[in-house]
């Protein structure tokens, strides 16, 4: 009784619902990601989940919060507008996308590319092109998800 409740109330609210479709987004991104562009060769089944799972719990979060930032950037008085908040979810999207990826892949080495990755580089660092536009872009998919619901324009 109580876990249903509980989804219930998850869905039928803005956040819940924005936090359900980066679930699905990210989810099967970072399955697809990992097995082609990440060198996870060495790492256990268990393991390996434990870190998918994790990879998408952060996304979800960073959804969440870059969502609240590009509608606070957009929203003048109680309008809202897409086209007002694509640009900024967008570019701030790709910006902690970049930062993450330098830190975690060249400065922590949490994680390695394989070959298959496309990258591109910023200073000395390797960037792989797709975590930045995963965050560049499934931010705004589940915002127009989300929205599309709620009937906002």
């Amino acid at each position: 009784m109580k876990t249903s409740f509980l989804l219930r109330a998850i869905s039928h609210s803005f956040w819940g619902r924005l936090a359900l479709h980066a679930l699905w987004l990210h989810g099967s991104w970072e399955a697809v990601q990992c097995a082609f562009f990440y060198a996870m060769g060495d790492v256990a089944l268990v393991p390996g989940i434990a870190i998918m799972v994790g990879a998408t719990l952060a996304d979800i979060a960073l959804t969440l919060l870059l969502v609240w930032i590009a509608l606070r950037l957009s929203v003048q008085s109680t309008r809202f507008s897409l086209l007002r908040a694509a640009p900024p979810l967008i570019g701030l999207g790709g910006g902690v996308a970049v930062f993450i990826e330098a830190v975690g892949q060249e400065a922590a080495h949490w994680w390695r590319y394989s070959a298959a990755m496309p990258a591109f580089q910023i200073f000395e660092w390797q960037i792989g092109l797709f975590p930045v536009l995963q965050m560049a872009f499934l931010p705004l998919i589940c915002l127009v998800l989300t929205s599309r619901r709620l009937r906002v324009r």
